[in-house]
């Protein structure tokens, strides 16, 4: 039963999160027990207080039947008829207060229950308080983490986007350099005595803004 199964301290002493965890997967495995047989409990427990209280009222009616038949005996003794009837006064006093006792028992029992469950309660609702704080703060941790990843990946962007613009500036001023580097060479042909020089042909880059070729005679 969940009683056996609510082995909790009577203090409200501080347990460990390893200790309310523990706890709290042995309480839930007692629930689950508890319901998976509280039915057939249940049914049991109504007929053993069917039972008794069966039992106490046949114990009472053979006590009424005893008085009923020393009446007739005890007619002449005044006295005794006086005992007989106060003894069938408490009698009907005792067949109503069963029932009283009845009642007040299973109210009594449900309270040492709710008292049980209340305990194991206490303990559920901790460990519940401290899986929220650990929540809040992971949650606040993986805020924080996110934010900082965010702001590394903005400025390592901003860095590379300035280095790839500095390579890129590099770039065009070499190319517009060695462009303007160009050698003209002169070939000499003899012919008739004369040196002649043959006149090259310079193909200039296209991103000049001048005519891309340019005749040059030496």
């Amino acid at each position: 039963s969940l009683a056996a199964t609510l082995n909790l301290h009577n203090s409200h002493s501080l347990l460990s999160l390893s200790c309310f965890q523990a706890e709290f997967q042995r309480l839930a495995l007692g629930f689950k027990c508890d319901m998976f047989t509280l039915e057939k409990r249940l049914r049991l427990e109504e007929r053993s207080r069917d039972l008794a209280e069966e039992n106490v009222r046949r114990e009472v009616s053979s006590c009424q039947g005893l008085l009923q038949a020393l009446t007739p005996l005890c007619e002449d003794d005044n006295q005794s008829m006086e005992i007989i009837q106060r003894l069938q006064k408490n009698l009907d006093i005792l067949t109503q207060s069963m029932t009283r006792v009845s009642s007040r028992s299973e109210m009594l029992g449900a309270i040492h229950q709710e008292s049980r469950i209340g305990k194991a309660v206490e303990v559920m609702i901790q460990h519940v308080e401290n899986l929220r704080r650990m929540y809040t703060k992971e949650h606040a941790e993986l805020l924080e983490l996110r934010e900082t990843l965010m702001q590394n990946e903005r400025s390592f962007g901003s860095h590379s986007e300035r280095g790839w613009k500095c390579c890129t500036q590099r770039h065009i001023l070499s190319v517009e350099s060695s462009a303007r580097r160009v050698s003209i060479a002169a070939i000499p042909r003899s012919g008739a005595g004369n040196m002649h020089f043959d006149m090259v042909r310079v193909t200039l880059p296209s991103h000049c803004n001048h005519d891309n070729t340019l005749l040059i005679q030496s």
